[in-house]
């Protein structure tokens, strides 16, 4: 195997390389069994496994044997940006996600439109969860893709040394106590996203519309120069904190939670929603929400940008950060069990229906409750939970592989084929289909049950 102690997963050598972005020749990543790790372009997969690889160093490509790869990432995957109507997040029970316009529901099955695979068919015994989404919300920031217009400010370390966040291929990595902030124009209410993976310990700071972008010291804020009031959201590996900091008033707890999931895992989908309105904040780790913050005294912060801070203990990468609009919703809500034998609706005014789910089309949701027929628009529903359906992870199938969508999500499949003309994908959730490959941000391989 043509081996080479690379850095982009692995952490500790990440921040020993320059920080350049990727180009079209290195834009991609893959990680081996045995620790080692690559750049370069994944060029094909074969349908026996066999993966092809390019270098802008090698003369010709490298061919790796099947099972020898365990990751690829792909830092130029795109957002496709056409917009369906009955846009819906479909939950399988398998845990997979997937997006698309839903196109209509029956006994048999859930015909959905996606713009990266054309029309699948999923059977509806596979099919746990629908959410309808509303309309896609203004996209305030997306990246990172590289330092320019960040502000690199200095911590004060209260273990180790102070060093600073490096960009390299789509993240921002960190292995010393480190900040760095933008002024991205918060609007009134927002939805923060970003993959967060660590080794060590974990211990971040999110400062939530600030006016300040330096790092500001919590023992001796009165010292520091002016600065606005602004929340700050602390994450650790035992529990989260949120603090409402102003340098004219003492610091203002707003409460703790702990989060066993943290110490679990080295890897977290992170998601802030903030509302001035509400006035509240809440935080989701990997979709679920872990606490819901709302300031009694008012929302108090005073800027429109975010700053990002490594406390100093271990190493951290971060990626994919979104930052858009939020109409006030959670889509990512956690399964909501039915009777066993109804299926189960969640309206916007959060009443909740048990009925008999007959059909959806043309946007409207016909079901039988209590005995009588009702017809509700799509519009007008937040959740649908279907009866029966065992959760189950998929992954037994030889050359099981399971790819994450760049926006969200994520699918296990069989991959007969990969290469520039398409990912030819086999499961008994969709049948056989042709996805867009650039969709994806990821490939695991060797997932296991």
């Amino acid at each position: 195997m043509f081996s080479v102690r690379c850095l982009v997963l692995l952490f500790s050598l990440a921040l020993s390389a320059p920080a350049a972005p990727a180009t079209n020749a290195s834009a991609h990543a893959i990680a081996f069994t045995n620790g080692d790790a690559l750049l370069g372009r994944l060029q094909s997969i074969n349908p026996q496994g066999i993966l092809v690889w390019r270098h802008p160093d090698a003369a010709a490509p490298i061919t790796f044997a099947p099972g020898s790869a365990t990751e690829v990432r792909f830092h130029d995957a795109v957002q496709p940006a056409t917009l369906l109507s009955n846009r819906c997040l479909v939950k399988l029970t398998n845990l997979d996600e997937l997006e698309g316009g839903l196109r209509s529901l029956d006994e048999r099955e859930l015909v959905l439109e996606t713009v990266y695979a054309g029309t699948l068919h999923i059977p509806r015994s596979r099919v746990q969860t629908i959410l309808p989404l509303s309309e896609r919300l203004a996209t305030v920031f997306s990246g990172p893709d590289g330092l320019e217009g960040w502000t690199i400010g200095k911590v004060n370390a209260a273990v180790g040394e102070a060093g600073q966040w490096r960009y390299l291929n789509g993240a921002f990595y960190a292995r010393e106590a480190a900040s760095v902030a933008r002024d991205v124009k918060l609007p009134e209410a927002t939805s923060i996203e970003f993959d967060l993976e660590w080794r060590g310990m974990l211990n971040v700071a999110v400062a939530l519309y600030t006016d300040y972008l330096h790092p500001v010291s919590l023992r001796a804020k009165e010292d520091e120069p002016d600065f606005g009031g602004f929340y700050s959201l602390q994450i650790n590996s035992q529990l989260v904190n949120l603090l409402y900091v102003n340098k004219r008033e003492p610091l203002r707890q707003l409460g703790q939670a702990i989060v066993p999931a943290l110490a679990q895992k080295n890897r977290a989908r992170i998601a802030i929603k903030c509302s001035r309105n509400a006035p509240q904040v809440s935080l989701l780790v990997d979709g679920v929400i872990v606490r819901q913050w709302v300031d009694t005294e008012g929302f108090g912060a005073e800027g429109t940008g975010i700053r990002l801070v490594h406390q100093g203990q271990g190493t951290v990468r971060l990626s994919d950060l979104r930052v858009t609009e939020w109409d006030g919703r959670f889509e990512e809500a956690a399964p909501i069990r039915t009777d066993g034998n109804n299926d189960l609706l969640v309206l916007v005014n959060s009443d909740k229906v048990l009925a008999d789910l007959k059909e959806i089309r043309a946007g409207g949701v016909i079901l039988v409750a209590s005995g009588n027929p009702l017809n509700v628009p799509l519009n007008r529903v937040t959740q649908i939970e279907l009866a029966g359906g065992k959760q189950v992870r998929d992954g037994t199938a030889k050359h099981a592989v399971r790819a994450w969508f760049a926006q969200r999500g994520s699918l296990t499949f069989t991959l007969d084929k990969w290469d520039a003309e398409g990912a030819v994908a086999t499961s008994p959730n969709f049948g056989r289909a042709v996805f867009n490959p650039k969709v994806f941000s990821r490939l695991e391989f060797n997932i296991g049950p």
